[in-house]
């Protein structure tokens, strides 16, 4: 049973990766635990090993929460904008929010659009803004339509394997 989903971005040398560790069954809530992987690497070899084997950063927050509910919302705008033909998504690109993970103190946010300080070549632009105790920061990077399908289509993977009767396609 697949229990994780992922965003890559377009270069693929950035990587966000919910790995479930809990469904909202066993947590008697609504929501899935994860940790959440925030990895990449910059241009060419990574310093120390090999580019195919190290990642440059690595953050891991883990036991975080993700609603049910704000997965279904992202699964559906997601799919909503993919529907749209090539030049209409041109037209109207992605501009979305959502908390993707979240525990007391913590909490991770994405948000997907246009950024004004990254040459996109007309591709959407995710960023992720976590905070967690002290430590505050974001990650962004470029994605484009087939990365949003892979996110997409592992969300709801995830919620049909949780609920099979609710969330079958």
């Amino acid at each position: 049973m697949i229990r994780s989903w992922r965003l890559n971005s377009n270069s693929g040398r950035e990587m966000v990766c919910w790995e479930v560790r809990e469904g909202p069954r066993s947590n008697h809530a609504n929501a899935f635990v994860c940790d959440i992987h925030l990895t990449g690497q910059y241009f060419g070899a990574t310093l120390g090993g090999d580019s195919s084997e190290l990642r440059d950063y690595s953050l891991v927050l883990k036991g975080l929460a993700i609603g049910v509910a704000e997965l279904e919302r992202l699964a559906t705008f997601l799919h909503a904008w993919l529907q749209l033909p090539l030049a209409e998504q041109g037209h109207h690109p992605p501009s979305f929010d959502c908390k993707v993970g979240g525990l007391f103190d913590q909490s991770l946010i994405m948000s997907l659009g246009e950024r004004d300080d990254t040459i996109s070549g007309g591709k959407p632009v995710v960023t992720f803004r976590y905070l967690t105790g002290r430590l505050k920061g974001e990650l962004s990077f470029v994605t484009d339509q087939s990365c949003l399908l892979e996110l997409s289509e592992g969300i709801r993977t995830v919620l049909a394997a949780a609920d099979p009767r609710t969330y079958a396609s």
